[in-house]
């Protein structure tokens, strides 16, 4: 049936004449075309607020000092190399120590993000704990504020919130950003410490909510919220879940969190395997930690050959079933069964472990030659283990023997401005 076009607003009927006398179409099936385009765009451009809304208050101009345009641009290449897919350094890993190091480098200047980088590293530390980490001291009083207005970037951002006034941008005493909270306010799905009522966050709320109740919890009473997990039907949780569940454990981390570590030890989820691993690795009196750090130290020793010191390798057998179980992966390629398990025993171990078992202080052991080949296995892996026990002697011992193996930027990062200048 025809369409009525004399019932179009006045605007639209004007654009169509418009449209038909420039196009010097007039047919009617065109006409109805035309008019549906034209009333479509009209109104989603059109439509008038609805009653009884508030405007977000403002994000606060003036309050951050930004990176400048070389920074920036420095930090928009090395988001791209982290880009799902990317080619280039960031598929080896470099990126994200670099990245890491740039927020570092920020916060102690005292800058802050450029905002329009704001979402994609929002993005990034709900899924990168390390990133979140990192990013928080350089968010800035707009990031903060950008952040508030999600519960994911907000769950993410939170546990590494710096004190007032430490970092950039941040607000001074008294002073609170959109989303902050006052002294005996709580966050946005977060419950006091010890609440478990029906109903709650814990067990109603969304995946943000509940992991920032935890980590609320597990702030100010680590032994409630160890308890809160393993009342858990652990199985029925999802993964991405499980995994926020262990990386909550970090904080205020004790020999009392050993079950509960074993229990995700044991999980069918390699993510949550590994994360479990590394907390367990920071444990020494924990039982999985001694089995690899003796079978670690078993495979290496000191020999004098040809009138100099050099280390040799024994390689473990990953078929032996004394050997602990290390959720590895796929070895890489080039990089055989006994190597890929040597790289992770050792990467778990202690690295002061090893100046206590060859009798040689880190900057020796670090320069020494390695026999068979293996030197590059051993030295990435004892970079791993620097990084993961915070362990700065090492650090700065494996970068003065050229032995980081690809970690510089993230063994950077450990050491103290003036070493790293250095």
């Amino acid at each position: 049936r025809p369409a009525d076009l004399a019932a179009l607003p006045a605007a639209v009927a004007a654009a169509l004449a418009d449209v038909r006398a420039a196009t010097g179409q007039a047919d009617a099936p065109t006409a109805l075309l035309d008019a549906a385009a034209l009333l479509t765009a009209y109104r989603r451009a059109g439509r008038a607020a609805p009653p009884g809304r508030v405007p977000l208050a403002a994000a606060p101009e003036g309050a951050d000092r930004r990176a400048g345009a070389a920074a920036a641009a420095r930090l928009g290449a090395l988001l791209a190399l982290l880009e799902p897919g990317a080619r280039g350094a960031g598929a080896g890993g470099r990126a994200d120590g670099l990245l890491q190091t740039w927020l570092q480098l920020a916060a102690e200047a005292g800058l802050a993000v450029p905002p329009a980088r704001l979402p994609a590293l929002l993005d990034l530390a709900v899924r990168r704990p390390e990133v979140a980490a990192a990013l928080a001291p350089a968010l800035g009083a707009r990031g903060w504020w950008l952040a508030g207005h999600r519960a994911d970037w907000s769950a993410a951002l939170e546990p590494h919130r710096p004190a007032p006034g430490r970092g950039a941008g941040e607000q001074g005493p008294g002073e609170q950003g959109p989303g902050e909270q006052g002294p005996g306010e709580q966050g946005p799905g977060e419950q006091g410490p010890g609440e478990h009522a029906a109903g709650g966050a814990w067990e109603h709320g969304t995946a943000a909510e509940r992991r920032a109740w935890l980590r609320a919890l597990r702030r100010s009473d680590p032994a409630a919220a160890r308890a809160a997990l393993l009342a858990l039907p652990w199985r029925s949780e999802r993964a991405e879940d499980r995994i926020a569940f262990v990386e909550a454990l970090a904080e205020g981390l004790s020999a009392e969190d050993e079950e509960l570590l074993e229990r995700a030890r044991a999980d069918r989820g390699q993510d949550v395997r590994r994360r479990a691993e590394r907390l367990l690795a920071l444990l020494p009196t924990a039982a999985w930690a001694q089995a690899v750090r003796r079978a670690a130290l078993g495979a290496l020793a000191l020999e004098r050959r040809r009138l100099r010191r050099t280390l040799v390798v024994t390689l473990p057998d990953p078929a032996d079933a004394a050997l602990p179980a290390v959720s590895a992966g796929t070895a890489p390629a080039g990089v055989g069964p006994g190597a890929w398990a040597l790289q992770q025993l050792v990467a778990l171990t202690p690295p002061a472990a090893w100046e206590e078992a060859l009798g040689e202080g880190a900057e020796r052991l670090a320069a020494l030659p390695v026999d068979g080949g293996l030197g590059g296995d051993l030295h990435r892996a004892w970079a791993r283990a620097a990084l993961l026990h915070r362990d700065v002697r090492w650090a700065r011992a494996l970068l003065a023997a050229g032995a980081a193996a690809g970690h510089e930027g993230p063994l950077l990062a450990l050491l103290p401005v003036a070493d790293r200048v250095a």
